[in-house]
Formats: structure tokens, sequence, C-alpha cells
């Protein structure tokens, strides 16, 4: 079973799964599973299929129960019995959830790659401080990246510029940590605390904050 692992604390939990079985061998793993053949239908990807039914069979490992995933007009995700905030992240065969019945959460999952280094002057700004981890800064640009996704799930606003609006404190990369965001699209200017860790294949990132 490629569930990766499940952290939890007594603010919130998160969960990591690696996609490797079939679809049709995820499917057994719910007890009505015809529900979930007719939901997929409407994704011609057989990624996106993958990426619908490993979000919800991860979710219901970590609660030990089904629940019901909706979405509002925007695509942020939520629980249709409103018992936990939730995020959810998808990339390349990872899927990664946060859960709490506390607080706004918000979290993202970044697969290693050299595409990153295409993008970094769409989102790194010139005041922020990229440092090297393992020989490169690539590490730290996604986790640059993450962090800024993770904000912006979080803002839930419209027109999120990466590289005005999000700015990402200096920090030493590390194995794991945490360190400061900002962000300047509302007016409240509120900073972030983003935990991350790092694992041979991806990045991972997540907050937990009160309600915005």
């Amino acid at each position: 079973m490629p569930l990766m692992r499940i952290h939890k604390n007594k603010t919130h939990s998160w969960g990591i799964w690696k996609m490797q079985e079939s679809l049709d061998e995820l499917l057994l793993s719910f007890d009505n599973s015809s529900r979930y053949e007719n939901e997929i239908k409407n994704f011609s990807s057989s990624k996106r299929q993958l990426e619908y039914i490993t979000t919800r069979i991860l979710l219901k490992h970590m609660l030990g129960e089904e629940k019901r995933i909706a979405y509002h007009p925007n695509g942020k995700p939520y629980l249709s019995d409103n018992s936990y905030h939730i995020s959810i992240s998808h990339s390349g065969d990872f899927v990664a959830i946060i859960l709490s019945n506390q607080y706004v959460v918000g979290i993202d999952i970044e697969k290693y790659g050299m595409k990153i280094d295409s993008l970094v002057s769409r989102f790194i700004r010139l005041d922020e401080s990229p440092t090297v981890f393992q020989g490169e800064k690539r590490w730290s640009y996604l986790l640059h990246w993450s962090a800024k996704e993770v904000v912006f799930k979080i803002l839930n606003e419209q027109n999120v510029d990466f590289k005005k609006h999000l700015k990402i404190e200096p920090f030493q990369t590390e194995s794991y940590g945490s360190f400061l965001a900002q962000e300047s699209r509302t007016a409240d200017n509120r900073l972030f605390n983003i935990f991350y860790r790092i694992y041979p294949e991806f990045v991972l990132t997540w907050s937990v904050v009160e309600e915005c």
C-alpha cells in the first residue's frame, strides 16, 4: 500500500499518498465503488481519475471513515458536512491532504524536477534569498513556490501575483523546518508560518492559521 505517511497533532493532521495502484484496485477500497465510478466518468484524463479516487482514499485513511468532498465555485475544496477544514494538493504521482477541525489550513506538494528553473523569474523576488541545499538552489526554489501556493490557498483571493504580493522571508534550507511568508494582496498584510519537509522526490509545505 503506497500510503507514505500520516502525521497527526493536536491542531491538524496531514497525509501523503503515492499513486501506484490501478484504478480498479483503488476502487476496491470503497464500500460503494459504483458511486465513485460514476463520478470519475466526468474526467477524460486517466490521471485526473486516479487523483480524484486517491484523494478520497487518503481522506478515508486519515479519518477512518468516508467523507464527501465538495467544491466552491472557485474550485476550493471543503467537506460537505463541514466537520474539518481541508486543503488538497497533487504533483506528479503524489497526493497530499491536510485537515483541521479548528483552523484554516493550506498544503502543497511539489515533485522535484528541473522545470522549476525556468519559472524562477516569475515568482522569486529580488528581496528573497533562496539558499543552497544538497549542492543546489532548486530545493529552495521549490520551497518558495510551494509556500506561495499554500498562502494563495489560504487567502482565497482573486488576482494574487506570486512575485508582487507574496514574499518569503530569508531562511536556510534544511531537511525540515519552518519560515515566514508575508502577503501584501490584502489590507491585513498577513504573516504566515510555513512548515516544510524535504523528501527525496518532493517538497511538502503547509500552514495552519486562524480564520482569515
